[in-house]
């Protein structure tokens, strides 16, 4: 069931669904039936009320003259002759009942019974509704009109007549009876108006329409609209005309620069593919170039790791000279005294010879003993050393003894260049990590400090240890000469040095620098300036990651 607000609805999108014809001709038959209803409302409302009002007129006519006759009969009491009185007003088609009535006695109420009465159907009597204040009323399809007898100013009685509006119904009914030919013949003029109006109208537009609908179709802007009127709408078709001139020359314009952006396009391609095959050509050759720069940047990493290597032989191998040297300088004197000895056994051996010779034996020994054990700790240590920088091994060890040995191994060398290394903080921290990569770290920031850090008056380095949560954190720093912006900023870049020339590489830094972030998944950074000495802070996990290139900083502070 629709709600009260749905029916407009439909109604609305129903009209708003129509095409224009079946628009206008609905309003133009609808406008025309409409001021014919409103027409002959009015006439027949005029016609009803004026009728109504001469009935109305006629009734009160009877009715005062009923009552100027009556005062006799109500005067005298003569029934017959009010009735006589009352039957001449039936002489009217209209008037179907008559009374003379008189007040009940001591009173002024109208009494039950009239005192006269005529009726064309005396079987029934309506009650009277209409007041003596009122004189008359419509009631329904009857007319009920009273007015008072008087003798002077004494009330006798009333007359009141009854008339039936059969008249005004049948006025009504001839009406419609001529009206409604009349509303049919109305219809069928105005659906011919609205049919002669519609194609006035609608013919020009139906032409714009299938003009339209004909461009779209077939994408002819050479088609051009019938101008079918000259008012509006002939207007509008030139406009419309105009209109598809102008799309028509924008549309050559559009075929000539789409033609054009073809050619062009197909140029384009040419050059591109020509251009995609110099690149394709170019891209291989750096490939290959790139290859050997990686191969030869490997081969040089690689050297300078066995220059690193081999300067910490070479260190070593000095360092080792100076026990050795002793121990065969004294072994070679103790041989001459032992031979000196047999020959004073030959000849017979004082006492004073034998005492000399067990202090200087006692001598000899007690040197050999010390220079073997300085011999044998530098071994041990280059050994352990060695064999973690030529090797990835990876295995948990204390690291501050660890750097202790390395330093020791490098020890002729910081000698040479008088630099004095400590080392502080934390000497219980354990790591389970790769020992060769942290020799190499010490052995390259050592030596890069001995380089280029100091004068021939040498310097401090303090290799600073503690513990920040799960990581490592590692201060190398000296007090040297310091570096500038410029230099700071390129000093782990690979092949870049101050000493070009003079013994450096240029990898060293690059190579710790690559060990520390990816091998051991941490961060190095590098702080100096002039004349404030230089400082690398170095953070790592204690325990590395599984494999080489996994880890980047894991607290993600640097």
């Amino acid at each position: 069931m629709s709600t009260p607000g749905e029916a407009p609805g439909r109604l609305v999108r129903w009209l708003v669904g129509l095409n224009l014809r079946a628009k206008l001709m609905l309003m133009s038959t609808s406008i025309s039936i409409v001021c014919f209803l409103v027409a002959t409302s009015v006439l027949v409302t005029g016609e009803f009320w004026a009728m109504r009002d001469a009935l109305l007129a006629r009734a009160q006519a009877l009715t005062e003259t009923v009552a100027a006759n009556s005062e006799a009969a109500l005067s005298f009491d003569d029934r017959e002759g009010a009735e006589i009185l009352l039957a001449t007003v039936l002489s009217e088609p209209l008037v179907t009942e008559a009374r003379l009535i008189v007040p009940e006695p001591g009173t002024q109420q109208i009494a039950a019974v009239p005192f006269a009465r005529v009726a064309r159907n005396s079987n029934t009597m309506l009650p009277i509704t209409v007041s003596r204040s009122e004189g008359h009323r419509f009631d329904g399809s009857m007319l009920q009109v009273i007015r008072p007898v008087t003798s002077g100013e004494d009330a006798l009685g009333w007359v009141f007549i009854r008339l039936e509006l059969t008249l005004l119904e049948e006025l009504l009914g001839r009406i419609g009876l001529v009206l409604l030919p009349l509303l049919v013949a109305t219809v069928i003029l105005a659906w011919l108006l609205a049919s002669w109006l519609e194609r006035l109208i609608t013919r020009p537009a139906i032409e714009l329409l299938r003009t339209a609908e004909t461009i779209r179709q077939f994408k002819n802007y050479g088609v051009r609209a019938r101008q079918l009127a000259h008012d509006e709408l002939g207007q509008l078709t030139t406009a419309f005309n105009a209109m598809l001139d102008e799309v028509e020359s924008h549309d050559a314009a559009r075929t000539r620069i789409e033609a054009e952006i073809r050619e062009l396009n197909d140029q384009l391609e040419a050059k591109v593919r020509t251009r995609t095959e110099d690149l394709q050509k170019s891209n291989q050759g750096l490939s290959q170039a790139l290859e050997r720069l990686q191969t030869a940047q490997d081969q040089l990493v690689e050297a300078e790791k066995m220059a690193a290597l081999g300067g910490l032989v070479a260190g070593v191998a000095h360092e080792i000279n100076t026990p050795l040297g002793i121990c065969v300088t004294v072994s070679s004197h103790f041989h001459e005294q032992v031979v000196a000895l047999r020959d004073a056994y030959e000849r017979g051996i004082k006492r004073t010879d034998l005492e000399r010779f067990l202090e200087d034996s006692e001598q000899a020994a007690r040197l050999i003993e010390t220079n073997l054990n300085r011999a044998a700790e530098l071994v041990r240590s280059f050994k352990q050393v060695a064999v973690d920088q030529s090797t990835e091994g990876r295995r948990r060890f204390h690291l501050a003894g660890y750097l202790a040995e390395v330093l020791t191994s490098l020890g002729p060398q910081l000698k040479r260049s008088k630099v004095r290394v400590s080392i502080l903080g934390e000497r219980t921290i354990e790591v389970d990590s790769y020992p060769g990569v942290f020799a190499q770290i010490i052995t390259h920031l050592a030596m890069n400090a001995a380089m280029h850090a100091f004068d021939e008056d040498g310097g401090e380095v303090t290799i600073q240890l503690n513990r920040r949560g799960s990581l490592l954190e590692m201060v190398f720093s000296d007090n040297g000469r310091g570096m500038d912006e410029s230099v700071r900023q390129r000093v782990f870049d690979p092949f870049f040095t101050t000493r070009r020339g003079q013994g450096g590489s240029g990898l060293g830094l690059h190579i710790i620098y690559n060990q520390v972030t990816r091998q051991l998944g941490g961060t190095l950074r590098c702080e100096s300036s002039p004349g404030q000495g230089t400082r690398f802070v170095l953070r790592v996990p204690l325990v590395s990651p599984a494999a080489a290139g996994q880890g980047q900083s894991p607290d993600g502070t640097y």
